[in-house]
């Protein structure tokens, strides 16, 4: 049983990291992907630890000796500023919210000694540690008295991951119904991430129960910790709907029952002083007529290419023909074409996939991400106004 379930940390580690490569090659848009890989990295250091220590490897690997107790301090803190960031996309971030690392930091500097002793310390430590598996919690902490910092440490774990689930609740509530119909995806999925911290926290504290009163590990409390990551990740690996979400919630838009008023303040409205300039009417003719903004591939040179000008100049007539940057011109051109396309196809006989690449979006992260910006809602929420 503890081959196997030293296996299974290893296991869980190894698909953290292949996860943790899945999000930033498909959700790297977003800042609150590095909030999550940052709580991925903390529970992975975690399972890492107790795969050491559970293998014996953590004699050859000293350094590692009472490193978990960071990451169990801050990975709480991490959900909370995850499901935080997920919740408000559009705030920023305050000073005062840093005080949320004091803890932390305090815990740090407080095992400093034991981070800093010398390998033969930690070594003689870990060899009596396997002969008395509750000796460490007998022992002085850093600086901190025995049989402190792990009761501690599950407590303050604990009362920020009830808050944090809390705080979910309270958004949906205080939002109302048609915000969590729109967010669904979402709102499921910071749930999960806080429901599976909440029972791997708790699983520790059937770890440290059993040294405490039996004096050695639950090791089907281990075996549950690293199956409840597992099944974490894999949610988000094979429910295809969470990247629509992944950027966080958006306050549904009222005037999005009147749809027409929306759609046609898309498009960008052109500085009447150039209406009849040269230049005007060939930017008009390509993007409109010829539907260059299509091309998937359009970038800025190609346009100035295709209308003889160079880059600077066009960047430049475009600012004065607008008031916008390319990016965004062609994201309101190509946001229009998606929603007259899904308009016209009333029996719904084309998915949203292929009309989405009919208008010039290789893919559906950088699709949802341009929706968001140019309607402040996601394309489900929209999409669902129209019918």
């Amino acid at each position: 049983m503890l081959l196997f379930a030293s296996y299974l940390c290893f296991l869980t580690c190894a698909l953290g990291v292949i996860f943790s490569i899945y999000l930033v090659l498909r959700f790297k848009q977003y800042n609150s992907t590095y909030i999550l890989l940052a709580l991925i990295f903390s529970l992975c250091w975690i399972e890492f630890y107790m795969f050491a220590l559970s293998s014996k490897n953590i004699l050859n690997m000293t350094f590692l000796f009472r490193s978990a107790f960071p990451f169990r301090t801050l990975s709480p803190v991490i959900l909370w500023f995850y499901v935080w960031r997920m919740l408000n996309p559009n705030k920023q971030f305050k000073v005062v919210q840093l005080l949320h690392f004091i803890v932390p930091i305090v815990i740090i500097i407080g095992l400093m000694p034991d981070f800093l002793s010398p390998t033969s310390y930690k070594y003689e430590m870990l060899k009596t540690f396997y002969t008395h598996n509750n000796y460490l919690m007998m022992r002085k902490t850093g600086y901190f008295p025995a049989g402190f910092i792990q009761p501690f440490l599950l407590v303050y774990g604990l009362a920020y991951i009830f808050a944090s689930i809390r705080y979910i609740h309270i958004v949906k509530k205080r939002k109302g119904a048609q915000f969590c119909d729109s967010n669904k995806t979402l709102l499921r999925w910071i749930l999960l991430v806080s429901y599976v911290i909440l029972v791997f926290v708790s699983l520790q504290s059937v770890q440290y129960l059993s040294l405490l009163i039996k004096g050695d590990f639950s090791f089907f409390a281990q075996i549950g910790q690293s199956l409840s990551l597992i099944s974490m990740k894999a949610y988000l690996l094979v429910n295809p709907k969470a990247v629509e979400n992944m950027n966080g919630c958006l306050e549904v838009v009222e005037e999005m029952s009147t749809s027409k008023t929306v759609i046609e303040s898309i498009l960008p409205l052109p500085n009447p002083k150039h209406i009849d300039s040269n230049v005007f009417q060939r930017v008009q003719t390509f993007i409109q007529s010829e539907r260059g903004f299509k091309n998937p591939d359009l970038s800025l040179e190609s346009m100035s290419e295709e209308l003889f000008l160079s880059r600077s100049k066009m960047s430049s007539f475009l600012q004065e023909f607008y008031h916008m940057s390319f990016p965004e011109i062609i994201n309101r051109y190509r946001i229009h074409h998606f929603v007259e396309l899904y308009k016209l196809d009333k029996l719904k006989r084309m998915k949203v996939e292929t009309l989405i690449l009919q208008s010039g979006y290789n893919n559906k992260t950088t699709f949802y991400l341009a929706f968001k910006k140019v309607l402040n809602t996601n394309p489900s929420a929209f999409m669902k106004s129209l019918e």
